[in-house]
């Protein structure tokens, strides 16, 4: 019996976990961003694309975020209208590009990699990788720049929506 268990769910494919944010400015939409969270052989693949207009100027960024099962970064793609980042951390050294910079280092013990202007689906990763890795009062950026800040992440309310009628 445990044998047809397995083959059952070798040949069920995991499902993606989709989800759609609109983007506001000064109370009105003015855009939207998709994801799309992907489960692969050695972790999780996040895309996502955000698309906004502002004064009549329509913006596109792109992301590609490739993590281990514990959402640790393994190397991100964004591309925008007037920049790209590429960063990757394999097998202990960090190499990041952004804004004409270039860095190689050391990768800390914990990490995770968001810049400026990044879709708000990465923002929702690296809070899934601070719960999943103790909540740690300082994440260090994986910034070209050495002088980068790190990211603190502190709790400063409780908020209660209704999702399908129930409140969480």
């Amino acid at each position: 019996m445990k044998f047809r268990h397995l083959l059952i769910a070798a040949i069920v494919p995991l499902h993606a976990q989709t989800g759609t944010f609109t983007i506001h400015m000064i109370l009105h939409a003015i855009g939207e961003e998709r994801y799309e969270i992907r489960h692969v052989e050695n972790g999780l693949v996040l895309n996502t694309s955000f698309e906004y207009s502002d004064r009549g100027t329509k913006r596109t960024t792109t992301a590609e975020l490739h993590m281990k099962s514990d959402y640790t970064p393994l190397s991100l793609e964004v591309k925008g209208p007037t920049s790209s980042v590429i960063a990757s951390a394999l097998e202990g050294a960090a190499s990041v590009e952004e804004s004409g910079g270039k860095r190689t280092f050391a990768v800390p013990d914990r990490y995770f990699t968001v810049f400026g202007a990044s879709p708000f689906a990465l923002q929702m990763m690296m809070l899934r990788y601070w719960n999943a890795h103790g909540k740690p009062g300082v994440l260090p950026a994986l910034r070209s720049s050495p002088d980068a800040e790190a990211i603190r992440i502190v709790p400063v309310g409780h908020d209660t929506i209704t999702v399908a009628g129930i409140r969480v």
